[in-house]
């Protein structure tokens, strides 16, 4: 299973606002499990099917951890191709963080 792992430098609550809003972006069944604060969801990226797990965690006052999992890799997708829709998903929260603290919020 890959995974990856990121540091983010913002609290757990916007970390995870992030995370769902780009999950739906790419997702038509993301689900959200309140008690371990994980979403799951099947997210198209580059036009290949993958499910995926997402959790944030709270690591210091402002400072989160961001991990994804790759549950379900779309069928014949290469591992390099795994790790860029990781990257993908990793990118676009840590986009929508930069957008956020840009516009003061």
């Amino acid at each position: 299973m890959r995974e990856l792992k990121r540091t983010l430098a913002r609290s757990s609550i916007y970390a995870r606002a992030a995370a769902l809003d780009m999950v739906e972006s790419v997702s038509r069944d993301a689900t959200v499990r309140k008690e371990h604060w994980q979403i799951t969801g099947t997210v198209e990226v580059y036009g290949n099917q993958s499910r995926v797990a997402v959790e944030v965690t709270q690591q210091e006052e402002n400072c989160s951890e961001l991990h994804i999992k790759m549950l379900s890799p779309a069928p014949n997708l290469s591992p390099d191709g795994q790790n860029r829709v990781l990257i993908f998903l990793a990118d676009g929260m840590e986009q929508l963080l930069e957008n956020t603290s840009a516009q003061g919020n």
